[in-house]
């Protein structure tokens, strides 16, 4: 049951990146903190992250099953969310005032 919930929430997740990544949705912080020109650009990149963690929620889903990918789910997750952090580290460093 446990793993149906996260699942639904990493498809949440995911098409809130969505929304951020097509410009049907912008956050208020962003739209009080990014320049208006560099908007789009913004958006994209934090689109993709948001993609991202959903696909690393769903890859965490694995450490709860009993197959022999338990902890090469986990591990992926871990490397998959150092590297969204980065992206995300970036993204914020360069349009950010």
């Amino acid at each position: 049951m446990i793993i149906y919930l996260i699942l639904g929430i990493s498809v949440c997740i995911a098409i809130y990146g969505w929304l951020i990544y097509k410009r049907f949705h912008t956050p208020f912080m962003a739209k009080a903190t990014v320049e208006e020109e560099f908007m789009d650009a913004w958006c994209k990149t934090e689109g993709v992250t948001k993609m991202l963690l959903g696909a690393d929620i769903a890859l965490l889903t694995l450490y709860f099953t009993d197959s022999f990918l338990k902890y090469a789910g986990i591990a992926a997750a871990i490397a998959l969310g150092a590297y969204i952090t980065k992206l995300r580290y970036d993204n914020n460093a360069k349009y950010l005032k």
